[in-house]
């Protein structure tokens, strides 16, 4: 994968006396981060998507490996440059942000998940009110002052952003964010048919992208070079109406009497809760039994069958454990018949052999069998006996051929998509050829190939066994490989086999979502059941103008300005009488408020100061008769 910048040079490891800074903290309005504070809007601050692989805390589980998911986070950087005057004054900031559930571990470093409680509360008894679930989903932001390398997988380069602009996200959305999201929720539900969500989840992912999204609307270009993928993790159901129901946790779905010890009969009720519990603990049981390969609780089935995956996937090379594998061939195969005294003497050889020849002595059992005569010809039995343990040295055969395959390891989720479909067909012939050896011991007529057929039986059932074991290590691998689609591959096996508890009769595959202690989801789940859904983001668009009403004030004022400078424009253009459209334009109350308003001809010269006339200026085409001067 093709990254903007390297990570080592992106993300520096915390020195020893600020390793404080790299355990993360809640993130609450009262939080102070003095850092920031000292930046300002000329300061440019680099905007990062983060992943890293975190691990699930299951307090049932049994096993030390624990399971990882992909989660996101959104980091922001400051660093000055040296010939910067700020660089003396300002110093680097770092700074995490990632939502979630509640965190646990010594260092915060697993995520909780839902647990099963009260185990010893049985319904059989009357004060018993059965198991429930607890889940601290309550949705938390979790912030750190330092970019820690050892726990971030990869990191995109997103966007430039201001001082100014970080400290207004932080405070008016980002600390915010938990009261308009409460709750974490992973999973995404969707219809099978159209494939529109149902149910939004509301995860990491969201997060980032939804902080993202409202740097756009704060004008900031969210355009970087290479964007990173983002995951969804599906539930998918048939129809929304019938298969997604909101139901309070008290609701009694199941009511029956029961006697207790004692004798005395009372009304054993199972609620919402009690059935949400049962979900819960079928699928934990089923993924521990997965992720160890311990299948002896479900003494029904030996190891799942490994379904294949046609999704592509990035995951880690698969290792396949080794398994004891006993080899059936047909070696030193000869033509001519054998005669009884021949079988007779290498029965009594093989019981005198060590386990150490014990595999040789198998091949020539099944070349004594194949050209062994059918000696009860009347009644048919010895034919069909020869004919089923004939069938073993081919799918022998068959599973060395595979499970040389397997030992190949391959590299890429082609090639594990490949191996897995002869895995299943080996599993399914190793298990005909221990029935029909089984069905040989049976209708075996002598001594001799009963004892033979007892033989090629455990060699057929060490075969199964060795399939089995390798088909039950990718699964495990598979789970603990952290990739979305083969881990969601690996649980498939837990909504389909009805061993596992949790598919039902029919089509009837009911799972619940946890939404609080008072509230499920209960949903008829149908194939694919669960899955991981990858996508390119559509990148958010920056705001070019405001939106809003003040649009309309804003025109409002610009063309009352306007209008009103070119109107003062004109009325002074009339007034100095460069213009002469309207003598109201003049606007004569305004600027001559004491005139009589009488129409008299205007004289352009001298002024004096008499009182009975509006205007005695002296014209040029005044002559000396009609020139009259005031009296004194």
């Amino acid at each position: 994968m093709r990254r903007l910048r390297s990570i080592e040079g992106m993300i520096s490891d915390p020195e020893p006396e600020y390793a404080s800074s790299v355990v993360p903290k809640i993130l609450t309005k009262n939080t102070e981060l003095p850092s920031l504070s000292a930046l300002d809007a000329g300061d440019v601050i680099e905007c990062y998507a983060l992943h890293r692989n975190a691990k699930l805390e299951n307090s049932d589980s049994l096993s030390p490996s624990a399971l990882t998911v992909q989660k996101s986070a959104i980091a922001f950087r400051y660093k000055p440059k040296s010939t910067s005057p700020d660089a003396v004054v300002k110093a680097p900031f770092e700074l995490t942000l990632e939502y979630g559930p509640q965190r646990t571990g010594s260092t915060q470093s697993f995520e909780a998940m839902p647990s099963v409680n009260g185990h010893h509360r049985d319904l059989e008894y009357e004060d018993g009110d059965g198991m429930y679930v607890s889940w601290e989903n309550h949705a938390k932001i979790y912030y750190s002052l330092s970019i820690d390398g050892q726990n971030w997988e990869n990191a995109y380069y997103m966007a430039p952003i201001t001082g100014a602009v970080l400290s207004k996200i932080l405070t008016d959305y980002i600390m915010e964010y938990p009261t308009l999201h409460p709750r974490y929720q992973p999973f995404t539900v969707v219809e099978k048919k159209s494939g529109k969500p149902v149910l939004n989840s509301s995860n990491s992912e969201d997060f980032v992208w939804n902080v993202f999204r409202k740097l756009a609307d704060m004008y900031v270009a969210v355009d970087p070079i290479l964007a990173p993928k983002r995951y969804a993790i599906e539930l998918t159901v048939e129809n929304v109406e019938r298969d997604v129901k909101r139901l309070d946790s008290g609701v009694v779905v199941t009511s029956s009497t029961v006697e207790n010890e004692s004798g005395a009969s009372h009304e054993r009720s199972q609620n919402v809760a009690n059935r949400a519990a049962e979900f819960y603990f079928n699928f934990y049981e089923c993924m521990e039994a997965i992720k160890t390969g311990d299948y002896s609780k479900f003494t029904e089935t030996v190891a799942p069958i490994a379904a294949p995956s046609a999704a592509p996937s990035s995951s880690p090379t698969i290792r396949v454990t080794d398994a004891p594998t006993v080899k059936v061939t047909e070696e030193n195969a000869k033509d001519e018949p054998v005669d009884e005294e021949t079988d007779t003497k290498e029965t009594n050889d093989i019981n005198s052999k060590n386990e150490g020849e014990e595999s040789k002595e198998e091949s020539n059992i099944v070349e004594d069998l194949n050209t062994q005569p059918d000696t009860d010809g009347e009644n048919g039995d010895g034919g069909l006996e020869l004919r089923n343990i004939r069938a073993l040295s081919d799918v022998s055969n068959q599973i060395d051929i595979i499970e040389n395959d397997l030992n190949d390891s391959p590299d890429t989720s082609d090639d594990v998509d490949n191996v897995l479909p002869f895995v299943d067909d080996a599993k399914e012939q190793a298990k005909n050829a221990e029935n029909a050896a089984e069905d040989a011991v049976v209708s075996a007529q002598d001594e001799q190939a009963k004892e033979k057929a007892e033989i090629a039986l455990e060699a057929a059932k060490k075969a199964s066994l060795a399939t089995s074991e390798a088909a039950a290590a990718i699964l495990s691998d598979n789970l603990l490989s952290g990739d979305g689609d083969l881990m969601t591959n690996a649980l498939q096996n837990c909504f389909t086999d009805p061993v596992y508890g949790i598919a039902g009769a029919g089509s009837l595959t009911n799972a619940y979502l946890y939404v609080d202690g008072s509230h499920y989801y209960r949903l008829n789940l149908t194939a694919p059941y669960l899955r991981v859904q990858s996508s390119v983001n559509t990148l958010p668009k920056p705001v070019i103008s405001p939106d809003g009403k003040s649009d309309v004030v804003d025109y409002g004022l610009a063309f009352l300005i306007i209008g009103g400078f070119c109107f003062g424009l004109v009325v002074m253009l009339h007034h100095i009488r460069v213009l002469d459209w309207d003598e109201r334009l003049q606007f004569r109350w305004f600027f001559h408020p004491t005139s009589s308003g009488k129409k008299k001809k205007t004289k352009r010269g001298g002024y004096s100061n008499t009182q009975q006339h509006d205007d005695d200026s002296i014209s040029t085409d005044d002559d000396m008769r009609t020139l009259e001067l005031p009296e004194r």
